[in-house]
């Protein structure tokens, strides 16, 4: 009989991302891999940027773009069992407030 910790389990590659409301092109993405450890997962904004290893931690990451504009993200997830990729696609998106004008 196998024990617990004996299953073979790729990972599943998952993320979630939050706009940031800023003239700065941030978003927040969240790793939400559910592997077995250890787990790698490397990211990739679809901006032309190096593609960032976050190692092990799957801590929220924040990328700024330089443009606005759409974007495919990939993250990679790998443990010893397998890899798992998850690609979405990003729109990021300048918004312009207005100020009501006020004549006398």
């Amino acid at each position: 009989r196998a024990a617990l910790n004996d299953y073979r389990v790729p990972p599943v590659a998952a993320f979630q991302y939050q706009l940031q409301l800023s003239p700065t092109h941030a978003i927040t993405f969240t790793n939400m891999v559910r592997a077995l450890p250890p787990v790698t997962s490397t990211w990739n904004f679809g901006d032309g940027s190096p593609p960032f290893s976050a190692g092990s931690a799957q801590l929220p990451v924040q990328h700024t773009y330089p443009y606005a504009g759409n974007y495919t993200v990939t993250l990679t997830a790998t443990n010893r069992y397998g890899t798992d990729v998850v690609s979405q696609n990003v729109a990021m998106w300048v918004k312009f407030f207005y100020l009501p004008l006020v004549l006398k």
